[in-house]
């Protein structure tokens, strides 16, 4: 009977064919997270006079010497607002930050773009969240996604403090704008964008105008515009 039951089996796989076997399912693939925290300036009396503005420091550095994005348009969504700011402001100060990464770059034609569609897939998230309120809570903490496989980056989130205080600003390019002492979200957002991009951060003092400068202060909205080493940075990448 044993003899009868596995010769049947065997002729059932012989009618049936390899082709009706289940292929096993690709395996997840697999992301390492890199993370920028962005702290608030320190103050540090006697350090000298600020860099010229409108800037002219050509500084850029890379993460991982050069991982990219390698498919467009890279579809991100905004989830919530700060205090004191609605969605749909904080939204559009998003998209026009990271336009103007799109902006600069003059080889892909539409690299970011921000879905509102809940039923579209998305690489990345904008949201709020809390960071703390202490000296030295950061004002956002930007993620990169990067595929251990293909080496590329494959996601993205941005995390902005909601502890602190955020507002929207009129653009004072060498100066910062007037109003209480709290952070521009296109300013901030722009900061961050370039961490998307594929850009690291900028440290030395020559560069503290860059939109990549490692750190920002309420009020600013300079950053909001790239400066020679921002624009100089995406188009080496890309």
């Amino acid at each position: 009977m044993r003899k009868l039951l596995a010769l049947l089996t065997l002729l059932a796989f012989a009618l049936v064919g390899p082709a009706a076997v289940a292929a096993p399912p690709d395996p997840p693939e697999e992301i390492e997270w890199v993370r920028f925290v962005h702290y608030r300036r320190p103050i540090h009396p006697g350090i000298g006079p600020e860099p010229a503005c409108p800037p002219t420091a050509t500084d850029f550095a890379f993460i991982r010497g050069g991982i990219r994005w390698q498919s467009f348009p890279v579809r991100y969504r905004v989830l919530n607002a700060p205090g004191g700011v609605s969605l749909g402001d904080a939204a559009a100060q998003v998209e026009a930050a990271f336009e103007t990464w799109d902006a600069a770059d003059d080889v892909t034609a539409n690299f970011f773009q921000r879905e509102t569609n809940a039923g579209v897939a998305v690489q990345g998230t904008v949201r709020w969240d809390s960071l703390g309120t202490g000296p030295t809570a950061p004002i956002a903490v930007t993620g990169v996604g990067i595929s251990r496989g293909s080496k590329s980056i494959v996601a993205f989130e941005v995390i902005l403090n909601s502890d602190l205080s955020w507002a929207i600003f009129p653009f004072a390019e060498c100066a910062l704008a007037a109003g209480p002492n709290a952070f521009d979200v296109q300013n901030i957002v722009a900061h961050e964008a370039g961490h998307v991009v594929g850009l690291d951060h900028v440290k030395n003092r020559e560069g503290a105008l860059l939109t990549l400068y490692q750190y920002s202060q309420v009020r600013e909205t300079y950053k909001r515009t790239l400066g020679p080493g921002d624009v100089a940075g995406i188009r080496a990448l890309y």
